[in-house]
């Protein structure tokens, strides 16, 4: 899901990050050499924290939410607003993802 939703926003992610075509792909190199697979049954344990958390204000990004608290100290990467109204889960934009690897 990662992947799809990187490749759905590359455009986005270059124009608000103001980067070049090279530079998004050596930062996805990088951001990508930290993220782990989560198999489906581990997450799907924590789908009714998840669901607390985030249906009411997105129920599409529910899933992120379990794959993120399934997993002590892990974060998302999200331009999403929608994540700013939840408390529960620390979220990254772009511009801070940037400023932290650089």
């Amino acid at each position: 899901m990662v992947l799809i939703q990187t490749s759905a926003y590359k455009e986005e992610i270059i124009e608000k990050a103001k980067l070049s075509e090279d530079d998004f792909n050596a930062l996805m190199k990088t951001i990508f050499s930290y993220i782990s697979i989560i198999p489906q049954e581990i997450y799907l344990e924590y789908m009714k924290d998840a669901k607390a958390i985030m249906f009411h204000i997105d129920p599409d990004d529910v899933v992120y939410a379990a794959a993120s608290i399934c997993i002590e100290n892990s974060s998302i990467w999200s331009d999403d607003k929608d994540w700013n109204k939840q408390n529960n889960i620390k979220i990254f934009t772009t511009p801070e993802v940037i400023k932290i690897l650089e």
